[in-house]
């Protein structure tokens, strides 16, 4: 699968939305509140790295609001309306409340219709739309350009499969309550005098505790390490992901406790920009990836932003190199990243803020999944078996491959194998697996044609064969140690055997390895059967498959 910042098939979202009635002779009137399904494009055909470089990935990272949603898909026409990353941010009363947000999404998309420039340009008046969410959208040529609700175009005529996307100035937001600038949330971050730890400004939440905090920083000394995590938890209403990786990664021991330091701390939009909405891959569940991401945001030194000059270089934990740039009414940026103004000194160092994450970018995240496929999650499927995703995707891969044919038969006529196969336990957490799958040709060299027989005619053998080639964990290539054995979930065991870095299962080939379905587990290709099925001691269940 080729990488995607993956935006999901939204199709029918079931939510609390205005019912709109058309009406004829303006009488158009919106009902009382009501449940529905409604109709959504079909946005898992745009790329993140599209998004990124239109400038518009902070409004699609917003939606995974919508992940809990029931969803499905459609293929109508669309018009997406994308507010540029340099507008105004929705407030806190809007982030903070699911329902709000959710409404602020769907009245920036138009299901039904692509909205072209040329459209509105060539029209005589407005053009008249609604929303998603039931709300008008005017469109207009002006003097000034096309404007949306009032709202100026950027960017009109980005096409997509089955749509377009607008990029707007600004949110279609009313009430100007409702935006705010697009700095750091909460707390206005830097001090008067560099010097006076004590001197923070902050705003919207405890002053006193807040002060209380700092003066205990300012009169304690504490290696740096433990002054970060003090900082970041104060501010954790915009710098909660930088925290949580920072302490998951446990880069402790990089530290010197009386070693002075800098930190450049992302915000949390940053982080949650590469988060797949619905299903994909997120970098940040790959732990070495974490890990060095971290590493990377921090330097030896007390480095303050008043000291630094434009073509600087420091060097990261991580043995980056950050290329300083400053501009003559000194703007700071590190590799192109904007700084926020502004130092925040603790004993043992400097914390700065910055609006992106240093050395990611869609290139790094594209490398990083071809070889972490693993970590990917799977989308929601409800076919062959919603109860067993890791079978239904396994069956999905067999299907495209030319050489399965009999396992896909044989799976397909079996029903019952898939209870053996469920997702979660009875605490809900993942169930892995792997499948060993013997190709056609092995099938046929290694059964006879009286077993290949009563295995299309008897579901019950079938279900044995396949029980005898599954395991009910994720096994990878480097897990097999010689003279070791496995156990499949029917009970049978399975000796192992290396030579020369050839894998061999029951002095079967393993032809292919490490075929990773998802984050559900891997399969693993086999010259042969593990196990010749046998009717003893079986229940005779006759249903032939085609």
């Amino acid at each position: 699968m080729t990488f995607k910042r993956c935006f999901p098939v939204f199709s029918k979202i079931s939510l609390s939305l205005p019912v709109v009635e058309i009406l004829p002779d303006d009488e158009n009137e919106t009902s009382d509140k009501e449940q529905r399904e409604l109709d959504f494009p079909n946005t898992s055909v745009i790329p993140g790295d599209l998004t990124e470089e239109l400038g518009v990935d902070y409004f699609f990272s917003l939606w995974t609001v919508l992940q809990d949603e029931d969803i499905s898909t459609s293929d109508v026409p669309f018009t997406i309306l994308a507010p540029s990353n340099l507008a105004k941010r929705p407030s806190s009363s809007i982030l903070g409340n699911p329902e709000k947000l959710k409404k602020l999404i769907l009245s920036h998309i138009l299901l039904g219709r692509k909205i072209l420039s040329n459209d509105i340009i060539s029209s005589n008046s407005s053009i008249e739309e609604r929303s998603l969410e039931g709300t008008s959208l005017h469109f207009i040529h002006t003097t000034s350009g096309i404007l949306v609700n009032n709202r100026r175009v950027l960017r009109s005529d980005v096409f997509v499969p089955q749509g377009t996307i607008i990029i707007l100035e600004d949110y279609l937001v009313d009430n100007k309550d409702d935006v705010i600038e697009n700095r750091i949330p909460m707390i206005e971050l830097g001090t008067k005098d560099e010097s006076d730890i004590g001197s923070w400004k902050l705003e919207e939440i405890d002053l006193d505790f807040g002060r209380r905090v700092f003066e205990a920083m300012s009169n304690e000394s504490k290696p740096f390490y433990e002054e970060l995590i003090d900082v970041l938890s104060l501010l954790k209403s915009g710098t909660s992901e930088f925290r949580r990786y920072f302490l998951q990664a446990d880069v402790s021991k990089y530290f010197i406790d009386d070693g002075e330091y800098t930190a450049f701390i992302p915000m949390d939009d940053a982080f949650r920009k590469w988060y797949p909405i619905d299903w994909g891959f997120n970098p940040f569940e790959v732990p070495e990836f974490v890990r060095m991401t971290i590493l990377n945001h921090v330097v030896v030194g007390k480095v303050k932003q008043s000291s630094v000059k434009d073509g600087g270089i420091l060097t990261t934990l991580g043995g980056k190199q950050i290329i300083i740039k400053k501009t003559p009414n000194k703007v700071l940026s590190l590799n192109g990243v904007p700084v926020f103004d502004g130092d925040t000194p603790t004993s043992h160092g400097n914390v700065w803020f910055v609006r992106d994450i240093l050395f990611v970018n869609s290139a790094v995240v594209r490398s990083l999944q071809k070889v972490h496929k693993d970590k990917e999650t799977a989308p929601l499927v409800t076919f062959p078996w919603y109860n067993s995703q890791f079978l239904s995707h396994v069956f999905t891969e067999l299907e495209g491959r030319d050489d399965f044919n009999l396992l896909v038969e044989y799976l397909n006529g079996t029903n019952a194998f898939a209870d053996n196969l469920p997702s979660h336990d009875e605490d809900f957490s993942m169930i892995r697996y792997s499948f060993f799958a013997p190709t056609d040709e092995a099938i046929n060299r290694s059964l006879s044609e009286d077993i290949l027989d009563e295995l299309k005619a008897n579901e019950v053998l079938r279900k044995q064969f396949l029980m005898d080639h599954t395991v009910s964990s994720r096994l990878y290539s480097t897990d097999f140690v010689d003279g070791a054995e496995i156990e499949m979930i029917s009970g049978k065991k399975v000796l192992i055997h290396k030579k020369n870095d050839a894998l061999y299962l029951n002095q079967v080939s393993v032809t292919d390895e490490d075929i990773f379905i998802y984050n559900l587990g891997n399969m693993f290709i086999l010259d042969g059967v593990l196990f010749t099925p046998t009717l003893e001691n079986e229940e005779m269940t006759t249903t032939t498959v085609s």
